[in-house]
Parts: C-alpha cells; structure tokens; sequence
C-alpha cells in the first residue's frame, strides 16, 4: 500500500474558502480519491482559508505520493457500509 495526498476545498456560500489535507492510504491514487469523494476520510488536516465564496460546494483533488516518513498521519478509509437486502 502507498500514501497519497488528497486536497479538499470546502466553500461555503458566502464564507471563506477553507482548504485541508490528508495523507491516505491505498494501493491506487484514485481509490485514495474516491474514498476523499464518498467522504470516508478521517484525518483532515487544515492549511489555509481564503475568498469568498457565492456557491458552496466541496472539490477534491489527488496532489502526489508521499513518502512514508513525510507523511502526516496517514490513515485508511473508512470501510464502506454495505447494507444487503435480505428476502
């Protein structure tokens, strides 16, 4: 398994844009991102808030690979809930 770093905008309407990280572990950077997505990761980490915002959304992106001792805290998604149907 490798480290990938994920960055999140969050935009709230009519508020600051604020900006976090989050070292995540999977074996494929866009697993790491889609967890990011479905908002399974835990360990976000706030680096810098700027502009207003008219809309409000959140927007993800894969930045690199990190190397093990330059993580921050690096965990692994959570796990998916999966709800089956019984008959």
């Amino acid at each position: 398994m490798r480290i990938f770093r994920i960055r999140k905008y969050f935009l709230a309407k009519n508020t600051k844009t604020y900006i976090f990280t989050a070292d995540v572990i999977a074996s494929k950077w866009q697993y790491a991102l889609k967890a990011a997505k479905e908002n399974r990761i835990r360990n976000w980490k706030w680096v810098d808030k700027f502009d207003f915002s008219l809309v409000q959304y959140n927007e993800f992106e894969y930045m690199h690979p990190v190397k093990e001792k330059d993580a921050q805290a690096p965990a692994r998604p959570d796990q998916i809930n999966w709800k089956w149907r019984t008959a």
